[in-house]
């Protein structure tokens, strides 16, 4: 076969399984039998994404037991199946079915800093574990910060947010000369918007 056919025939190959990804048909990828040049089973390329996509439209975690835990991360997975719920609605036995231990406790935290940002109350993130109550109280601030920062008293920011919080609402009144004195990354993209 000459290099431009086995090109094209590669191409048919995973024009044939995105197409599947895409018509969502996990049984389907049991047909599939390509590898490419590089070991890629395309069969589990099938499988992973039609999981990953039906664990996330239909937030059931069922779904993420389907990955082959190394191109997709079932942990990966159930987290962020969790957040998509506890996003719907706030309610932390989601975090109850994740069966690692790490990540069912970050879907903990994440459920914590949803409950403090909806309530108005950063002192619900006593309730996380010690060594992740920063990461909560952060995580607050940066969501009120980018809602509106100057409803926020900065002094009453985490230490690692107040010289941002600061620049945020300089910024309001010269972007151009605030925006890129901002550490946090996501505080630095809600200047510039």
């Amino acid at each position: 076969m000459s290099k431009e056919a086995e090109r094209a025939w590669r191409n048919n190959q995973e024009q044939q399984v995105a197409s599947l990804v895409r018509a969502g048909d996990f049984d389907a990828c049991a047909n599939v039998n390509y590898k490419s040049a590089d070991g890629v089973d395309y069969k589990n390329v099938c499988e992973n994404n039609i999981a990953l996509n039906k664990a996330i439209q239909t937030l059931d975690l069922s779904w993420c037991k389907n990955l082959d835990d190394k191109l997709f991360l079932v942990n990966d997975c159930e987290l962020q199946v969790s957040i998509e719920k506890l996003t719907k609605k706030l309610d932390i036995s989601f975090c109850n079915n994740i069966s690692n231990s790490q990540t069912k406790k970050e879907c903990e935290v994440r459920y914590w800093i949803l409950k403090a940002v909806e309530n108005n109350d950063v002192k619900l993130c006593k309730n996380t574990t010690e060594e992740r109550q920063l990461s909560c109280e952060s995580s607050f601030w940066i969501q009120k910060l980018v809602q509106d920062p100057l409803k926020v008293d900065c002094s009453s920011t985490p230490t690692n947010l107040k010289k941002d919080c600061e620049m945020l609402k300089m910024a309001k009144n010269e972007p151009d000369k605030f925006c890129n004195k901002i550490f946090d990354p996501i505080l630095r993209s809600a200047c510039s918007k």
